[in-house]
């Protein structure tokens, strides 16, 4: 009598090292590969399909999504924090043009808090020119801030609320128009009622937030889904 039939075998077609979410940086890691074979005898006759990929920590066993070999804290942090510093550049630019005209106190202060924020200079002429970019593109701050906002931690969402309002107050008090465009940031990166008026009275006690011990803007990373990628 023949005996046939069809089974998953397990193959390691690579090997590497990568970021394990479990045990950090550095973990060895085997590419595993499900493959349906046509048996005879139980024996792997013939290759079939392919059922499933997934990657296995040499570590901790911890089986991952393909895409964990792309998982790198380090670098989103990165890519974030560029992308952190853009959105306050303009956000700036558009709290200078509130009023319609660029004033020579709000423009030092973009500079002023950009080099702090980033440790890069930044001129009034680049406030000018950055200022009719922002004009002829049209943005607007939820637009602006859509790409970050979702990402922020606390510290970011105060770090954007603070350099508009010391970008507004830069010239003296606040007009209307700016305290809607500061309502509009508050809003955009979800800071409740309250929070924006302890915010705000803390600016006009000290002029600045307390500086944080660490970064604020960096925001946490999930770690790639578990077990998602091995074929049931």
């Amino acid at each position: 009598m023949i005996i046939f039939g069809t089974r998953g075998v397990t193959t390691t077609p690579e090997k590497g090292v990568f970021w394990c979410p479990s045990c950090g940086p550095g973990s060895a890691f085997k590419r595993k590969r499900v493959r349906r074979f046509f048996t005879l005898y139980f024996i792997p006759i013939i290759p079939l399909n392919v059922l499933g990929e997934y990657i296995e920590c040499g570590q901790c066993k911890s089986q991952y999504h393909l895409d964990v070999l792309q998982f790198d804290p380090g670098k989103q942090a990165e890519a974030f924090e560029v992308a952190f510093h853009a959105a306050a550049r303009k956000l700036m630019i558009a709290m200078v043009l509130t009023d319609g005209s660029i004033d020579a106190a709000e423009s030092a202060e973009v500079c002023r808090l950009y080099e702090e924020m980033t440790g890069r200079p930044m001129y009034p002429g680049d406030v000018n020119l950055e200022a009719a970019d922002f004009q002829s593109a049209g943005l607007v701050v939820p637009t602006l801030l859509a790409e970050v906002a979702p990402r922020l931690s606390d510290g970011g969402r105060e770090k954007l609320f603070e350099v508009a309002w010391r970008v507004a107050t830069a010239n003296g008090p606040m007009n209307a128009q700016e305290a809607a465009l500061l309502d509009q940031v508050a809003d955009s990166v979800g800071l409740t009622a309250s929070h924006r008026q302890g915010l705000a009275s803390l600016l006009q006690q000290q002029g600045r937030l307390p500086v944080q011990a660490s970064p604020p803007p960096l925001p946490g990373f999930a770690s790639p889904e578990k077990d998602g990628g091995r074929p049931a």
